[in-house]
């Protein structure tokens, strides 16, 4: 059975000089992101065969005592003294980006039908944050309290910065056995978004269930459901609506509105406790009907898809 993984963010304190350094750590990953996913698309054909990833892209631009001569040479020098589990990380994360996007536009080209009208898939790469391995990219202090995070300075070294302390709560209990947190600058707050492993739900452990239906409530809809299997690939989701029991509910709101001015007309009047009581209950009616129509089409919705849970 495959780990469930969550992610909990814990903001640090953080001064004006320290966001300039993480928001250049953060750049200089994205712009690594973004010149490595090229070289990468470059060399797919070779890449894809080859039987270590990472250490198939390194020999392209990283070079070594056995290994002085590249073929990107300015790559490197590009990356200049980025820690190796950073650059490594940023070649995983290239790597991943270019492989989705291949795949997605191999769909596309297929989906004849949806390539009329839809627009071809992107290479994704514009929204990645640096992941902080433990060590060589993040000190943690006893308990969480308090972390050293690697960063790049103005004048272009890395270093470990000061002790910052982690705001607020942790949520899971221990993370003395975190996943790898990554590194990110939500407006003028520095933030470690922390992968943690949680418990798996009681019907997870049954083999006999390898299909799911999630039910969140929606924003702009009622709610929304999908079909996940056991190695969390999305099979099917759908958005789920009851603009008519909306429609009608509304008009009956704004009757009741109504007679509230009207029944208001003398200062100090009060309502009494049936006040509009069939409009209360019509509407009533209509939520539960409304209730009843969406579990329905769901239920239809997760037979048709064979989820067993």
């Amino acid at each position: 059975m495959a780990k469930l993984i969550r992610s909990e963010s814990h903001e640090l304190a953080s001064t004006p000089a320290l966001r300039l350094d993480v928001a250049r750590t953060i750049t200089a990953y994205r712009q690594a992101v973004r010149a490595l996913s090229t070289v990468i698309l470059t060399h797919w054909p070779e890449l894809a065969k080859a039987p270590s990833k990472c250490f198939a892209v390194e020999s392209l631009f990283h070079p070594t005592a056995k290994r002085p001569m590249t073929k990107y040479a300015v790559l490197s020098r590009k990356l200049g003294k980025m820690p190796s589990y950073l650059r490594r990380a940023a070649i995983e994360a290239a790597y991943g980006a270019v492989s989705s996007f291949l795949s997605n536009y191999s769909n596309w080209l297929d989906d004849t039908e949806r390539a009329r009208g839809a627009r071809p898939p992107r290479l994704g790469i514009s929204h990645v944050n640096p992941p902080l391995y433990g060590g060589n990219m993040l000190l943690v202090g006893p308990y969480w309290r308090t972390v050293q995070v690697k960063l790049l300075q103005e004048d272009g070294r890395w270093a470990f910065s000061s002790a910052l302390t982690v705001r607020g709560r942790l949520k899971r209990g221990n993370l003395q056995h975190a996943l790898c947190p990554s590194l990110q600058l939500r407006g003028n707050k520095v933030v470690l978004s922390c992968p943690v492993e949680v418990r798996s739900p009681p019907f997870l452990k049954d083999a006999n269930i390898r299909r799911v239906c999630s039910v969140d409530v929606g924003i702009n809809t009622a709610m929304v459901a999908a079909i996940v299997d056991s190695s969390g690939t999305v099979i099917a989701r759908k958005f789920f609506t009851c603009g008519r029991h909306n429609d009608q509910r509304d008009t009956l709101s704004t009757q009741i509105a109504a007679k509230q001015v009207a029944s208001h007309g003398g200062a100090g009047n009060r309502l009494g406790a049936g006040f509009c009581g069939t409009l209360y209950r019509r509407i009533a009616g209509l939520n539960l009907d409304a209730a009843r129509v969406l579990v329905r089409e769901l239920m239809a919705f997760a037979l048709q898809y064979k989820a067993q849970a």
